[in-house]
């Protein structure tokens, strides 16, 4: 999911997925070109379970995917700070 869509903020659209009961256990990876440390302090605080700035690796469809090398080295995980 992308943080800056053109009519509605991604976090919106994430607040709405995650208080509905039939979408709230659905995974969320936001892919975005925010740098902002708030943007993905508030994405994790709203559930989403990954957060990636672009171009991430999945833009480069030549190289395999590695789950772990993702989870350990592209993933961003939420700081030990507030907002």
């Amino acid at each position: 999911m992308d943080l800056k869509l053109p009519k509605v903020s991604g976090l919106q659209v994430l607040r709405e997925i995650k208080a509905r009961p039939e979408t709230k256990a659905l995974p969320v990876v936001a892919w975005t070109a925010s740098r902002e440390e708030r943007d993905r302090a508030e994405s994790y605080l709203l559930g989403v379970n990954s957060y990636i700035q672009k171009p991430g690796i999945l833009t480069n469809s030549a190289r395999p995917f590695n789950y772990c090398a993702y989870w350990l080295g592209v993933n961003q995980p939420p700081s030990s700070g507030r907002l």
